[in-house]
């Protein structure tokens, strides 16, 4: 599952940006990269975000299409 997904389905735990950033550790900044496909997280930012997730969101799901290509 891509990360803006998981957002969006768990919008009462990450109403925003911010929120999961906060959770994660980094900026909002890099969180909107990670879900826009512009950047992919070094491996301890991809571990916290697997553990945030419960495991919803993998690495290999960086390297999928982005979510911003699967419709076109």
């Amino acid at each position: 599952m891509h990360l803006r997904t998981f957002r969006e389905k768990h919008q009462k735990r990450f109403p925003s940006i911010a929120s999961l950033a906060r959770a994660i550790g980094v900026t909002p900044q890099a969180v909107g990269r990670y879900e826009c496909g512009k950047r992919i997280p070094g491996r301890e930012v991809m571990e916290r975000i697997r553990e945030i997730t419960n495991g919803q969101v993998t690495p290999d799901d960086f390297y999928a299409a982005s979510p911003t290509a699967e419709g076109e």
